[in-house]
């Protein structure tokens, strides 16, 4: 009987945290791969999943990420794991979706801006070109019509077309 299971949710995560802060993320594995598998909550999977990330473990990290995603998908945190693992796979695409999603979350974290321009740096220029001649046969209508003035709350112009430059990148 460990005593994980009796300990209280702000322990646990206390000692995460204090884990986490002096870089002793292979302690934070070992720590909670020792739980019972039922009780590794949500909250628990995504700190794993951290750690695994900062060990370089990324592979590890995604089927948690996975496997936590209705709980997570709409916090900067979770997204920004999703987008560290698959950019550390070499996914570039698939990273970029998530660290954008994770700044339109938190507009102002640097960490997540400096892996969106590292993501645009990475990916073939020729992919970019393609997305991007997605994205513009996508939104043509509407780029046509803020031309002729008519809006309809659209937003402006310059935040459309922004968007669309940054696909291809800085």
């Amino acid at each position: 009987m460990g005593m994980n299971v009796y300990s209280n949710r702000e322990e646990i995560l206390e000692r995460i945290n204090a884990m986490t802060a002096d870089d002793r993320d292979a302690e934070v594995v070992d720590y909670l791969m020792s739980f019972p598998e039922e009780d590794l909550t949500d909250e628990l999977k995504g700190l794993l999943a951290r750690a695994y990330n900062n060990t370089g473990e990324y592979e590890k990290a995604l089927p948690l990420l996975v496997e936590t995603e209705s709980y997570g998908r709409d916090t900067a945190n979770w997204n920004f794991r999703m987008g560290y693992s698959l950019y550390f796979l070499g996914d570039y695409e698939g990273s970029l979706k998530y660290f954008s999603q994770a700044l339109e979350i938190e507009p102002d974290d640097e960490d997540t801006k400096w892996f969106i321009a590292q993501c645009n740096i990475n990916m073939p220029f020729r992919q970019r070109v393609v997305d991007f001649w997605k994205w513009f046969s996508e939104n043509s209508a509407d780029i046509e019509e803020m031309l002729a003035g008519r809006n309809d709350g659209r937003g402006s112009l310059s935040d459309l077309m922004a968007e669309g430059m940054s696909i291809i990148g800085e």
